[in-house]
């Protein structure tokens, strides 16, 4: 089976995207980011709603003004949803991360249930396991945040900021980003 790589110039940014001899996109990237779930079906259950991040895991720091904000924030339930995962390739805001995929930022949100479900159910093949993290964007009441899971000492820490964090992650960090699929 052969591939095919087709570029498209969009708004001045390069997005290039695999197509296998069916026509379907195996692979996407942006400036920022590369699918690397593509052609994959990444089902995240529905919830009930009453799952909050910190009552599943131990949240090791909260950044900036983040800490005035109530982030165990319970949603309403959710339907079965498919997830799409990102590698970072370039040098980037969390914001610009995101935005890179030129959707509509409450598209791409988790709600915090989904999230919990996610890291549960496919912490060995689609989290990062190697001291590196995984980004979660979600939202609590009118402000987006990131949760950054990392696994290291032999269990999960979470980290979590504003989107607007000014902070420039690098492509050596080496994260995957985890997005509800379009």
């Amino acid at each position: 089976m052969t591939t095919k790589i087709v570029k498209v110039t969009i708004s001045g940014r390069k997005l290039t995207m695999s197509k296998d001899p069916l026509g379907e996109v195996v692979n996407k990237v942006t400036s920022f980011l590369k699918l690397i779930s593509g052609g994959e079906k990444i089902v995240i259950d529905q919830t009930d709603g009453k799952l909050a991040i910190g009552e599943c895991f131990s949240i090791h720091e909260i950044i900036g003004d983040s800490e005035e904000y109530e982030i165990n924030v319970r949603s309403s339930p959710t339907q079965e949803a498919l997830a799409e995962v990102y590698d970072s390739i370039g040098h980037q805001t969390l914001e610009d991360i995101f935005k890179s995929l030129k959707r509509n930022l409450n598209d791409l949100c988790l709600s915090q249930g989904q999230i919990v479900d996610f890291v549960i159910a496919y912490q060995s093949k689609w989290l990062r396991m190697d001291g590196y993290g995984t980004l979660f964007f979600f939202k609590v009441k009118e402000r987006y945040f990131v949760m950054r899971a990392c696994w290291a000492g032999g269990g999960f820490y979470m980290t979590i900021g504003p989107i607007e964090d000014d902070d420039v992650w690098c492509a050596g960090c080496e994260f995957r980003i985890v997005v509800l699929q379009k």
